[in-house]
């Protein structure tokens, strides 16, 4: 038990003397129910919110400090929670569209792109409606199309969004993300989202679940792809192996009973 609840346990009984007996009997319950579940927790292994396979940011910095990475520090300003359990393709394009305008001097009057901004200008309402609860959700193709309409809408150039569903198995599978990543990684003005099963990724098993997030880096040396994973509320940006994100990628849904894949918005004429 914590030194903090053990001291405002303290406090809290200080003041029983004033409580009349009804309450003081009401409190005593409620406090020995309370330090019965703390025990219980006490006894309860804590797993590690990366697991084996993902790596903190915080832990591996040495990329950052020694290549240019464009990608992240065009994204990095507009890294973003998504603002609902099922938003992570909103706020993946929105991170995308703003990063795709860094390299532009805003004037005074440029609002930046927000999360509702894209949901009330671009596909409306299919994508309002496609990531409410009990919505059907966001394919890779409906978000390719959603992400090429924003572009077209806000970006400063003229852009190819390609949606890839890969196909498990494939022995060339491995290689061709790979090189897809290294062209990514040599400008700011492309970049990549990636849909892949968040457990794969973390070993959570409460993210037994479908994901969106931009790829912020890839350290080529190390085979280490950078996640700006959009689920703020339990995790910031982390590495995982190039292995990870392409087994993330390849499993299959269990509704669909396709595989995901990944989309790749670039400047027409790259």
């Amino acid at each position: 038990m914590s030194l903090f609840t053990v001291r405002s346990l303290g406090r809290l009984f200080m003041l029983r003397r004033s409580w009349p007996l009804s309450l003081t009997a009401g409190v005593a319950l409620v406090v020995g129910a309370l330090l019965a579940v703390v025990g219980r927790a006490d006894d309860i292994p804590v797993q590690p919110k990366y697991g084996t396979k993902a790596t903190r940011l915080f832990h591996a910095r040495e990329y950052l400090r020694t290549n240019d990475a464009p990608d992240f520090w065009a994204l990095m300003p507009y890294y973003i929670h998504q603002f609902n359990d099922r938003a992570c393709s909103v706020a993946s394009s929105m991170m995308i569209v703003n990063g795709m305008r860094a390299q532009v001097d805003l004037g005074s009057e440029d609002e930046l792109i927000t999360q509702q901004r894209l949901l009330n200008n671009v596909a409306h309402p299919r994508w309002k409606e496609a990531i409410t609860e009990g919505g059907e959700g966001v394919t890779i193709e409906s978000l390719g199309g959603y992400l090429r309409e924003a572009l077209e809408k806000f970006g400063p150039k003229q852009y190819e969004v390609i949606a890839v569903r890969i196909t498990p198995g494939d022995d060339g599978l491995r290689e061709r993300v790979k090189q897809m990543l290294i062209e990514n990684e040599k400008s700011d003005d492309d970049f990549v989202v990636v849909f892949f099963w968040q457990a794969e990724f973390t070993d959570d098993p409460k993210g037994e679940t479908g994901h969106v997030a931009p790829v912020a880096a890839y350290d080529t040396e190390h085979e280490q792809v950078l996640i700006f994973d959009p689920d703020r509320d339990w995790y910031e940006p982390y590495w995982v192996p190039l292995d990870t994100l392409v087994a993330g990628m390849a499993k299959v849904d269990p509704d669909t009973h396709m595989p995901r894949g990944y989309i790749w918005a670039k400047t027409k004429g790259k």
